[in-house]
Formats: C-alpha cells, sequence, structure tokens
C-alpha cells in the first residue's frame, strides 16, 4: 500500500504549482461499500490522493485491511470532468477497482448532479451488468459538522435482483482538517452495520 500512495503523492506534489492538490489519510472500524463489508472487524487504514485543474480531476485512493483472516488490499484509480450552471454542478468520470488477489480489474463509468447539499449520482459497468444509483443528502449545523444520508439501490441486469441499502452518519469537523464519523449502514433486511473512523485532508 505505502509504495502504491508513493505515486499519487509525488503527482500530487509535481502538480501542485498546475493543479490543486490534497492528500488524504486515516482509520477506520472496517470498510463498506454499498450496504457490504469490504474487510473484517480489524482496523483499516486508508490513503489517497488527488488533483484537480480547470474542472478536470484525477485521483487514487487505496485500503489495506483483514478479511477472512487474511491480509487484504485495494486500490481505485478514477478521473473526470465536472462542472457547473449556475448553482446545479454536473460530472462524469471513470473508476477502476483493482485487487490484490487473482481477480481482474472492475471499472465503472459514473455520472452526478448535485445542487446545494443534495447529490444523486449513477454507477454502471463497462457491460451494463448492473447499475447503482445513490442518493445523498449533506446537512450541516456546526461549521463543518453535520449529519450525512444516503439511499442505495443496486439494479442487477445479470439476476434480475434488486436491493436497497442505506446509511447515516455524524462527521465531527475537529482542527487540522481531521474529520471523526460514526456512521452506520443497512442493507436490505441485513444487520445494522455500525463504523467509526477518523480522517485527515492536506491541501497543497
Amino acid at each position: 500500500m505505502y509504495r502504491l500512495l508513493c505515486l499519487p503523492l509525488l503527482l500530487a506534489l509535481s502538480l501542485n504549482a498546475l493543479a490543486e492538490a490534497s492528500l488524504n489519510y486515516g482509520l477506520t472500524t472496517r470498510y463498506i461499500q454499498r450496504g457490504i463489508y469490504q474487510t473484517g472487524d480489524d482496523l483499516v487504514l486508508t490513503g489517497g490522493a488527488d488533483v484537480d485543474k480547470w474542472g478536470f480531476y484525477a485521483g487514487a485512493w487505496a485500503y489495506h485491511g483483514n478479511f477472512e483472516n487474511n491480509n487484504y488490499f485495494g486500490y481505485d484509480l478514477y478521473g473526470g470532468y465536472r462542472f457547473n450552471i449556475g448553482g446545479l454542478s454536473l460530472g462524469a468520470g471513470y473508476i477502476s477497482y483493482n485487487h490484490d488477489d487473482n481477480r481482474d480489474a472492475d471499472s465503472e463509468y459514473t455520472a452526478s448532479a448535485s445542487y446545494s447539499s443534495y447529490r444523486i449520482t449513477g454507477y454502471w459497468d463497462e457491460a451494463d451488468q448492473y447499475r447503482y444509483y445513490e442518493a445523498a443528502a449533506n446537512y450541516q449545523f456546526w461549521e463543518k459538522s453535520g449529519f450525512v444520508f444516503t439511499a442505495g439501490h443496486l439494479d442487477d441486469n445479470a439476476t434480475g435482483g434488486q436491493v436497497w441499502d442505506y446509511s447515516a452518519a455524524f462527521v465531527a469537523a475537529m482542527p487540522s482538517n481531521v474529520d471523526i464519523e460514526l456512521k452506520v449502514t443497512r442493507q436490505d433486511n441485513l444487520l445494522n452495520l455500525f463504523t467509526l473512523g477518523i480522517s485527515r485532508k492536506l491541501d497543497f
């Protein structure tokens, strides 16, 4: 993981004069994606880097944890373009999900629209075997602290199955760009999953 993050780190530092760049790192009790846990109960280390210029963006994000008593490592590479029309923000991009086991990398196209505290995002794979839609609302009540609510719907064209997932999180903004997040996630009739995480963002 550390060697992988060296590349976006060097990229962020080298493009600092040409584009907005940032780094992030954190620790969480479990990594959950779309209502499904991707790691076990051990702590998960995360880190990433992002660059942004003229509406174009690119980045990398990685995590390292434990799953079924095995060390597990995964990383995402992404990029795209976003722009504003009045108060409406629109964007489109591409995401590559990579794993340290023998599985091939997964990839998705994405499109999003946001206005004020509300966002709608769609994801679909290259073969159009599934589509995932997510709606999110972010309510800040003290500086940058507040609540984040999401609802997602997976439409699996291959199996005909449909699954909903939901989450609610409280994010406490601390000094030095540190965030503490307490989150509960649920997928249809599965048990609620609770996570506690801390992260920090560094802007260049």
